[in-house]
């Protein structure tokens, strides 16, 4: 096994800093959508942002091998906000309009994010296929 370079080690680094910083990015925008907020048209989506950088951040790089379409990659978003944001439950909560459902649902993504598609539940689709939810 070779010992990673030091340049090689700062990239890792970068790439982590970037990664974090899109992830923040999207656990914000999925607070925001959960709360009922329509997004600044005048503002690009925080996942282009992701896009253009030169080492994608990994729900892209995910999503570009499996086949996701965005939709499916704010699905697997709100999947994790689940355990990487503590307000969530109550969000979802919120938004289910029902105080024990503090859990996303299919009918909650399907409201609450946009390119909402009912194909995403099919076993063909990479969500089902992948076993991903």
């Amino acid at each position: 096994m070779t010992t990673p370079t030091t340049e090689t080690a700062r990239d890792l680094d970068d790439w982590e800093t970037a990664n974090n910083a899109y992830l923040t990015a999207g656990l914000a925008w999925m607070r925001e959508r959960l709360g009922g907020a329509e997004p600044d048209p005048d503002t690009p989506p925080w996942w282009e942002l992701g896009v253009q950088t030169e080492a994608p951040p990994a729900l892209e790089v995910l999503g570009d091998r499996l086949g996701l379409s965005r939709f499916e990659r704010l699905v697997l978003m709100l999947a994790a906000a689940m355990e990487l944001d503590p307000g969530t439950p109550a969000r979802c909560a919120d938004a289910n309009c029902n105080p024990r459902a503090g859990y996303p649902t299919l009918a909650l993504a399907l409201t609450a994010l946009p390119g909402a598609a009912w194909d995403v539940v099919s076993p063909q689709r990479p969500l089902r296929y992948w076993r991903l939810i």
